[in-house]
């Protein structure tokens, strides 16, 4: 199986040009905020508080074994034979703040290699933001996407139709936790290819990517 690993800061379209490439080679497509998405929806519905790590790993020691991951065409994550997907996205920024626990990463890591290994596809997208640095460090080829601050919070207040000073403070928040957080944080890996798309178009960054993709099988 062949592993690209791609990450990069929230707003940078790193998630629609992973999925765009995965489906152009009819590859596995995964990403890793699904996996916080749906701790931080679990927390919600458990009442748990996501500022504890004690808290967290208590709950995630009972509810991940009932929870089921599929990522075969549009990912979907069952809880209890029942389907949580459509709550996820409602969490996101809780995601972003339980992504920090040491609890939840080392819950979560394992899962997330065992999606992708036994999914006997031939290769394989995985997005996220320490894909390059802890998910895969061995991955065939890692990719860090970047653009311009006050480009990224421009594009998704337009996207969201959100005020843009009020999305520019939400992004600023969430780099500086993601840069920062003690485990895992959000860093370029040591051999990855840097693609700045902040004067790309989407369909621009995804032919750029599989330039590098086929330039790597090659």
């Amino acid at each position: 199986m062949i592993i690209v690993a791609i990450d990069g800061l929230v707003g940078t379209g790193k998630s629609t040009i992973a999925q765009a490439v995965s489906k152009k080679l009819a590859w596995l497509y995964v990403s890793t905020g699904i996996f916080y998405r749906a701790v931080a929806t679990l927390a919600a519905m458990h009442r748990v508080d996501v500022e504890s790590n004690a808290a967290l790993k208590a709950m995630l020691a009972d509810t991940l074994p009932k929870v089921a991951w599929h990522f075969e065409q549009a990912a979907a994550v069952y809880y209890e034979q029942t389907d949580i997907s459509t709550q996820l996205q409602q969490h996101s920024n809780q995601a972003s703040i339980v992504s920090a626990h040491p609890a939840v990463r080392a819950a979560l890591l394992p899962i997330q290699r065992q999606v992708v290994w036994s999914s006997g596809a031939p290769g394989a997208i995985v997005e996220g933001r320490d894909i390059g640095t802890i998910v895969f460090p061995q991955a065939d080829l890692k990719i860090f996407i970047t653009a311009d601050q006050t480009l990224r919070a421009k594009r998704r207040s337009e996207q969201r139709q959100r005020d843009f000073q009020a999305v520019l403070a939400q992004i600023k928040e969430r780099d500086t936790r993601d840069r920062t957080r003690p485990i895992a944080p959000t860093i370029k890996a040591a051999d990855a290819i840097t693609v700045d798309n902040s004067k790309l178009t989407t369909a621009q960054t995804v032919e750029h990517v599989l330039a590098l993709i086929r330039n790597r099988q090659d």
